[in-house]
């Protein structure tokens, strides 16, 4: 069953990831949410250098 849905979880990974979702999750008010954005920042597209500008200047 999950497989049928693979490449829509894919894609939604990729936007998750392009767009630095991981960024708008409060991780620090909902600590269950740790294993997703750490997910989101697993995908390449989370590793520009856009991406990366953006997630030094919410990490400092």
């Amino acid at each position: 069953m999950l497989l049928s849905h693979r490449a829509r979880l894919l894609e939604l990974w990729r936007i998750a990831a392009t767009y630095r979702l991981d960024t708008h999750l409060s991780v620090e008010e909902a600590p269950q949410l740790q294993p997703l954005a750490r997910l989101i920042r697993t995908h390449p597209a989370a590793w520009g250098k856009k991406a990366s500008a953006k997630w030094n200047q919410v990490r400092a």
